[in-house]
């Protein structure tokens, strides 16, 4: 498992993203250094689109990887779109046009939100350009979308192998088994970055640990941000001095993305988990705040 997880994370460090990059294929600046564009004297708006363009590449690929890290599944949403975001860029190709992929001030902007995904934004039908094959290095760029697809097939098979044995859910589960086996009665909070692997660990626990039941347990993300108070509650109903009504539990296990790090009062809990690590360490200080 590990060796195949190692083999992903190669994989995704070869994708290209190329509908983010397009216009670094037009001829008079393919090949080009970001240096070697400056140099060039472009408009300001031209020259800040196309270093937008160069630097993109690094905000997407560190994104797949933080989603790596949270779970197979975030990962798997992720690349699933972006393959319907590739094939829609190819399709355009085929017709002459290069189609709008992203909105470069949307993605930058949600780049430190608690699980914004740039993969969720909607393909646009607008045409940005014409694709003429006397403007761009068009054989080149052609090529490489064939190959950027090949990769992201591959890597979504891989995907599929991986997650028929995710050992870093299994490994959660022996945790809060051996949690359970010791008789702590501490109340366990789980946090995750993204949304997503909250929805995966939400399909699993219950059906992969047997204290764990729908009654005890509450799940908190982006999705179902209106019921966090109420989650938060049940899980820590002393110190919120609630007091639970006729039809509700007391949650024993909360998992949450960081819209619940910031704001809550929920010293209930008796143990933190952190299923994946905040690439902002505020946010983990946060978490334990």
């Amino acid at each position: 498992q590990d060796s195949a997880m190692f083999y992903v994370f190669q994989l995704i460090l070869m994708l290209g993203f190329l509908p983010y990059r397009w216009r670094l294929y037009e001829t008079k600046f393919y090949g080009k250094t970001k240096d070697q564009i400056r140099e060039l004297g472009l408009p300001a708006d031209e020259s800040k689109s196309l270093l937008q363009q160069v630097g993109i590449f690094g905000i997407l690929r560190t994104i797949f990887l933080k989603r790596m890290e949270s779970s197979v599944s975030a990962l798997e949403t992720s690349l699933a779109t972006y393959s319907k975001k590739l094939d829609f860029f190819a399709k355009g190709l085929g017709e002459g046009k290069i189609y709008s992929i992203t909105d470069f001030a949307a993605l930058e902007s949600s780049w430190d939100d608690d699980d914004e995904d740039f993969s969720s934004s909607e393909l646009e039908s607008r045409v940005v350009a014409a694709f003429d094959p006397k403007n761009f290095a068009s054989q080149d760029l052609l090529e490489d979308v064939k190959s950027e697809q090949e990769l992201v097939r591959v890597i979504a098979e891989q995907l599929k192998i991986l997650k028929q044995d995710d050992s870093k859910i299994r490994s959660l589960v022996e945790i809060l088994k051996g949690i359970e086996a010791k008789k702590a009665g501490s109340k366990v909070l789980v946090f995750s970055y993204f949304s997503d692997t909250v929805a995966y660990l939400q399909e699993n626990l219950e059906s992969m640990t047997p204290h764990i039941t729908a009654a005890n347990i509450g799940f908190v993300s982006s999705n179902n941000g209106s019921d966090s108070e109420r989650l938060a509650s049940r899980f820590s109903p002393n110190s919120k001095r609630y007091t639970l009504k006729g039809d509700e539990s007391e949650l024993q296990f909360l998992v949450a993305t960081d819209v619940l790090s910031e704001g809550q009062n929920l010293q209930d809990a008796g143990i933190l988990i952190n299923y994946d690590l905040h690439w902002n360490p505020v946010r983990m200080i946060q978490r334990n705040g």
